[in-house]
Parts: structure tokens; C-alpha cells; sequence
């Protein structure tokens, strides 16, 4: 009894030492000092908890950087926004390490909502076409799990409901799957689809948007159909 309960201690200072790295910013030590107290106490509801959370951030740190490496090698690459494309090796590293950083999480606490919306969100946009029907299988199984949760049918709706302009599904922040988003260019009024490819969204953006090259539209080339594509 004096061993579990010093091991309770020892797994609680270090929870407690990891919520003040995290505090002054030291993530390093606040990461190290989770996984201790994970691997000392693995069914602690406190070092499991403080695992995800901080694991989850490094999760949707590399998720991020993940889409910005993507977004960076279709700049270089030139590929424009209607164009499919095949994700070179760097871009493929970076998506496998936010997919293994997500499932780092999963494997400690399977039932946290937040990870779980992370990961649908990571494999759909890496590939619409094959993440699809995964990412929506995710979000439906936490649907019914929580019915509550408003935020799971809302990203439900944007993965299913497309672009009645392009056909394209959750990636047009502006026109929200309706296909047109009205919007001012000088005194005129003139309609497109942002986000969307079509040379009258391209015109339309460069007069009223900022000149971003977006990936939302370009589109990932599926495994099933890569070995009949030429290389990038």
C-alpha cells in the first residue's frame, strides 16, 4: 500500500511540475514530465488528462505545419487552384508525423472529443477523397456520443454539403458551400466563389482579396489513383 501510494505522489508532483512548465512556457519539460507521469501511472485520470492535452498541442502544432508545408510546395510547384496533385516526400513526412502525433494521443485517452475532431480534420484534408467517408465516420460516432456538442454537426455539414459552383466540400471558407458570395469590387456588386477555381473567382479575388495562394481548392491526388499520375 505505501508503494502505490508513493508512486500516486510521485505521479502527482510530476502532473503538478508539468501544469508549471507549461505556465512559464518551458513545453519541453512540460512534454518530458507528462510522458513520466503517463509511464509511472497509466490508469491516473490526472496524468492521463494532463497527457492529452499537452501531446494534443503538439498534435495540432504539426497539423499545422503539415498544411503550411503543403501550402509552401504548391507555391513552389506552381500548381494552381484547380489543378490535383501528388504531395511530395517532405509534405508526406509532415502529414504522417501530425497522423502519428494524433494517434500518440488516442493510444493514451481514445475518448477524447477535441483529438478525435483533430484527426478527422487532419485526413480529410490531406486527401478529400479517400478522408472523406473516415473523417465523416469519426465525426458521426461522436455526434452520437454527445448530442450536445453543437460544433460536431456544424463540421459535419461542411464536409458533406458541397460547392453547388464546383462541387468541392469543406474547404471554401467564404461562400460556405452555397457556390456565390456577393462582395464589393469599387461601386459594383459582383458575384463568385471564393476559394473555388473558375477564372471569374481568380479575376474576382485579385480585385477585392489579398493575393494568397490558398490549397483549399487544389486537390490531392488519392493513393488509389497516384501510380496512374506522372510525378510532380
Amino acid at each position: 500500500m505505501n508503494g502505490a501510494f508513493g508512486a500516486g505522489g510521485v505521479t502527482s508532483t510530476k502532473v503538478d511540475e508539468a501544469k508549471a512548465a507549461l505556465e512559464r512556457g518551458d513545453f519541453d519539460a512540460a512534454f518530458r514530465l507528462s510522458e513520466e507521469a503517463q509511464t509511472e501511472a497509466p490508469e491516473d485520470s490526472a496524468a492521463r488528462e494532463m497527457y492529452a492535452v499537452i501531446h494534443l498541442a503538439r498534435a495540432i502544432r504539426l497539423s499545422d505545419r503539415a498544411r503550411e508545408a503543403r501550402r509552401q510546395d504548391l507555391l513552389r510547384r506552381e500548381i494552381d487552384y484547380d489543378e490535383e496533385f501528388q504531395d511530395s516526400p517532405e509534405v508526406a513526412r509532415a502529414y504522417d508525423e501530425a497522423a502519428a502525433a494524433i494517434d500518440d494521443v488516442l493510444r493514451v485517452a481514445p475518448d477524447h472529443w477535441k483529438t478525435r475532431m483533430l484527426k478527422a480534420a487532419l485526413v480529410f484534408r490531406r486527401d478529400r477523397e479517400s478522408g472523406r467517408p473516415v473523417a465523416l465516420e469519426i465525426l458521426q460516432a461522436l455526434a452520437a456520443a454527445d448530442p450536445t456538442n453543437k460544433q460536431i454537426p456544424f463540421t459535419i455539414r461542411k464536409i458533406e454539403r458541397p460547392c453547388v459552383r464546383c462541387g468541392d466540400t469543406g474547404f471554401c471558407p467564404h461562400c460556405k458551400g452555397r457556390g456565390q458570395r456577393r462582395f464589393a469590387v469599387g461601386s459594383a456588386r459582383r458575384v463568385a466563389c471564393s476559394d473555388h477555381s473558375s477564372s471569374s473567382c481568380r479575376s474576382a479575388r485579385a480585385g477585392s482579396f489579398p493575393s494568397i495562394h490558398s490549397t483549399r481548392s487544389a486537390r490531392p491526388i488519392s493513393p488509389q489513383r497516384r501510380h496512374s499520375q506522372p510525378s510532380a
